[in-house]
């Protein structure tokens, strides 16, 4: 009985949730969640009596329109607005330097050729190249000078050009003294630790020696006390040992 009441409700307020076109969700998931209404109610009502089929049937019918509205809203075609990249374009005006007609009384360049004696066109194809040097002077002559210095260097850029590399020079130099300094100070300070090590070298080497000695003296010595402290134990054990049978022997006499 809890079981169904519990599913009753669910019922409702699924029902409530799908008849309310604006929360947001999408059609197969409104499907999905008809179905599991149809499922609920048939646990709570049994196929029999089902008091929500018209309201799940409603529900059904108004998805599947908005998905039908939707596909067709996907499958129509967008109409762009094209704009013609074409006239915008600005049409370039006619040339202006178009050859002019000849005149009527002047002859073409051809018939000039044909009019021309052939003996004397093979003559000017033969001529040598020195003959022909005017045209090419000519020619020459029309191309464009070469371009020129416009300004020579100004001596005032040369002498600071100067004093700039002789300051540099003089830097370096300054510095190349600085470095030989510093090499010899260098070189003198390690030759007087190379000094001070072989001292401390040498010192702990007399250290070593001393210390080997003094190991053997010390070894001899804990030797020599060791066996007389052994000497003075035993003595003291004989005269407490002869003590205690004097004192026997007085008492038992």
């Amino acid at each position: 009985m809890a079981v169904n009441s519990r599913d009753s409700i669910n019922l409702v307020r699924l029902l409530k949730r799908l008849e309310n076109p604006e929360t947001p969700a999408p059609a197969l998931v409104r499907a999905e969640n008809v179905k599991y209404a149809r499922t609920l109610a048939k646990r709570v009502y049994g196929s029999d009596t089902n008091p929500y089929e018209q309201r799940l049937n409603a529900v059904e019918h108004r998805l599947d329109a908005s998905s039908i509205a939707s596909s067709y809203r996907r499958k129509a075609p967008s109409v762009r607005s094209y704009t013609s990249m074409i006239e915008p374009l600005v049409i370039p005006p006619e040339k202006a330097n178009e050859p002019s007609p000849l005149s009527p009384g002047e002859p073409s360049p051809t018939t000039r050729l044909n009019e021309e004696d052939p003996a004397s066109l093979v003559s000017q194809m033969l001529l040598p190249s020195e003959e022909l040097s005017p045209t090419v002077a000519t020619t020459t002559s029309l191309l464009p000078a070469p371009s020129e210095k416009v300004s020579a260097i100004s001596p005032e850029f040369l002498t600071a050009s100067r004093q700039t590399q002789d300051e540099i020079s003089q830097r370096l130099a300054e510095m190349a003294v600085q470095l030989r300094r510093n090499v010899q100070h260098f070189s003198a300070a390690l030759e007087d630790d190379k000094e001070a090590i072989a001292e401390t070298d040498s010192k702990l080497d007399a250290n070593y020696t001393v210390m080997q000695k003094e190991r053997g003296r010390l070894s001899t010595y804990s030797k020599t006390s060791r066996s007389t402290t052994w000497l003075v134990v035993l003595s003291l054990l004989v005269v407490g040992i002869a003590w205690v049978v004097m004192f026997f022997v007085i008492r038992l006499t």
